[in-house]
């Protein structure tokens, strides 16, 4: 398991509209880090500490256009996941009902959806991906799928970037996706199409 090659990928497209996004990359952070700053009840799987080894996500700068690097989802710095993590716990304590799984960890987000990685009581090397917004379905069986799948739409054509404007041939895009995906579907059972 190796996703750094296609991690360094979507940098290397994204910043051909972003010449500065390989700056804005956040220095490193260690597995005790990432613990230290987001001590959840579950263990992370391997590939998400390895994501966060990486980069702790990009540096938003309000003088460059927003670059979420994963299509129109921006990879959230451990930091503000675990901030999000923490709302969606003690809305599940207040309302005295498990409306988020405590299982699922975000690590990508748009506008109140996110991505998240299914953490378990004993550290996994992969875990699912699961898509969250009003309903929350597994859409990619690991973290190293999705960012494959990202990776060969953005080298192919099917993820399209100018200036700020994300477009995308969606035939293109649910055809790479399917490749790549043993499980995809949304919550609602229909095939998984613009998502990332």
């Amino acid at each position: 398991m190796n996703i750094v090659p296609m991690l360094e990928n979507i940098v290397r497209c994204t910043a051909l509209v972003n010449p500065d996004l390989p700056e804005l990359l956040q220095p490193s952070l260690t597995p005790a880090q990432i613990y230290q700053i987001a001590p959840i009840p579950y263990k992370l799987p391997r590939e998400v500490l390895l994501l966060y080894h990486w980069h702790n996500s990009t540096r938003q700068d309000p003088d460059q256009p927003e670059q979420p690097l994963f299509y129109y989802h921006e990879f959230m710095p451990i930091q503000a996941a675990y901030e999000v993590y923490q709302w969606r716990m003690q809305f599940n304590q207040e309302e005295q009902f498990e409306v988020f799984d405590p299982h699922l960890f975000p690590v990508f987000t748009f506008q109140g959806e996110y991505y998240a990685t299914w953490c378990t009581d004993v550290e996994q090397d992969q875990s699912p991906i699961f898509f969250d917004y009003h309903g929350c379905g597994q859409v990619y069986d690991s973290l190293e799928l999705m960012v494959t799948a990202i990776a060969e739409c953005y080298e192919l054509g099917a993820y399209d970037l100018e200036g700020d404007c994300y477009e995308s041939n969606e035939t293109a895009v649910a055809r790479i996706k399917a490749k790549w995906n043993m499980c995809h579907h949304n919550a609602d059972g229909t095939t998984l199409r613009d998502h990332p």
